[in-house]
């Protein structure tokens, strides 16, 4: 079951490179769910990053895009409770892509997450809540222009924003672990801003504008390393590493294409 995740998720992170070279360094990983009891986690860092946020717009004129600009990334410290609970804070900053305009926000959050699986195991799946605080811009008014087809149309357009102070963020993520006390994430989450709407216009020569709305909220999906403290190194670890780099350096060069 080990190998099965860890094949999977190596297979993901190299991608688009040949797989069957990772197939075999993978396949000789041992399993790596030996981990620390609960008592011996006490505190994680985490960084993510988001390679997906798309707002939900409440309206939209035929052939609008919200592109694929959107970025984010977090850094957040998590501390355990009992009873597979945690609590985490951090910092935050997002810009969410409309196309031609961004929604930009930074600030700090606040959660909480309940596990569902022993800390042994090597997957664990979580629900979480949290509550982010924008101390970034509350309002954006933006104007933009340019040319498409080679200069042939010329377009102009404008963006107003009002940035929330306070959103709800309910999520749900995995944690997959790679060695004893770094885990590989993976997180959805739902954002709902209050008080919060985006108008963005986009008018071309000789057509009606291009419109699109909001109120506030958007998707997202992160990936992340998380650090567990004490941090902790087993002889399962180092058989792990070696039998990586064992595979990298005498299987993958042979690979035929």
């Amino acid at each position: 079951m080990h190998r099965f995740i860890l094949l999977s998720l190596f297979s993901f992170l190299y991608f688009p490179f040949p797989l069957r070279g990772w197939l075999i360094v993978l396949l000789t990983l041992p399993a790596a769910g030996l981990r620390g009891q609960e008592n011996d986690r006490r505190w994680a860092l985490r960084w993510s990053a988001d390679p997906l946020d798309k707002p939900v717009l409440t309206q939209r004129s035929p052939g609008a895009s919200t592109g694929n600009g959107s970025s984010a990334f977090a850094l957040t410290g998590e501390y355990y409770l009992r009873d597979n609970l945690s609590v985490q804070t951090g910092y935050f900053r997002t810009d969410v892509s409309y196309g031609n305009a961004v929604r930009r926000m930074e600030g700090a959050h606040a959660g909480a997450r309940r596990y569902f699986l022993h800390p042994g195991f090597v997957i664990r799946p979580y629900l979480s809540a949290a509550v982010e605080l924008n101390w970034g811009e509350h309002t954006q008014h933006r104007t933009f222009g340019g040319s498409e087809g080679g200069g042939r149309q010329s377009y102009t357009g404008g963006q107003h924003t009002v940035n929330p102070r306070v959103s709800f963020v309910p999520g749900a993520g995995l944690e997959f672990y790679l060695l004893s006390s770094v885990a590989f994430t993976v997180e959805y989450g739902f954002h709902a801003g209050l008080a919060s709407h985006t108008e963005v216009n986009v008018a071309y020569d000789g057509r009606p504008p291009l419109v699109m709305r909001d109120r506030g909220m958007y998707h997202s999906l992160s990936i992340g390393v998380k650090l567990d403290f004490p941090f902790s190194f087993t002889s399962d670890d180092g058989m792990s590493l070696l039998n990586l780099l064992m595979g990298l350096l005498f299987d993958y060069p042979y690979e035929t294409y």
